[in-house]
């Protein structure tokens, strides 16, 4: 029989931790997505500059690569527009999200070792504690913004981006 070992447990231990950070990404850009279609955020305008120019410039550095063929704006103003998703279904997935990262925060926290014994483990207990402040707080502020707008209601408040529980992850408040 199979006896796992202490790398095995941090190898799991460190697929649980980039499950939880795509999820709770996936769960961010949809709330954003949502928020945008309720029209709570001011998208800035720029003086001397555009989004294309903007993207262009931020993967500038790519472009030696040849193969894969890189992402061009068109492709990922494309890929990233949420026009074809309804609102209710981006609040359900970004729900979901929140819910399923909650999920894995607690299956972290039982399996990570205690304090003095994790100097190997991928992720240290406390910041597992702040991402689940992230998970449950963007959670509250998800379920107000779906109580503003079902059967159609008109979303209001003032949204920020709080980066208090972790400096990755941001809570995003309704005000």
């Amino acid at each position: 029989a199979y006896k796992e070992t202490k790398e095995d447990v941090e190898d799991g231990i460190e697929l649980m931790v980039l499950t939880l950070k795509r999820t709770l990404c996936r769960g961010i850009v949809r709330f954003i997505a949502a928020l945008d279609q309720a029209g709570l955020l001011e998208i800035p305008e720029y003086e001397f500059t555009s989004h294309k120019m903007r993207f262009e410039k931020r993967y500038e550095a790519f472009s030696i690569f040849t193969t894969p063929q890189p992402l061009t704006y068109d492709d990922f103003e494309h890929g990233y527009s949420y026009a074809n998703v309804s609102q209710q279904a981006l609040i359900a997935s970004a729900t979901e999200c929140f819910k399923d990262s909650k999920v894995i925060v607690d299956k972290l926290l039982s399996q990570l070792p205690d304090k003095g014994d994790d100097c190997y483990a991928p992720i240290r207990k406390q910041e597992v504690m702040n991402i689940a402040k992230v998970c449950v707080g963007n959670s509250l502020f998800l379920h107000k913004l779906s109580k503003q707008v079902q059967n159609g209601g008109k979303a209001k408040g003032t949204v920020t981006f709080d980066f208090e529980a972790h400096r990755a992850f941001c809570t995003i408040k309704i005000m």
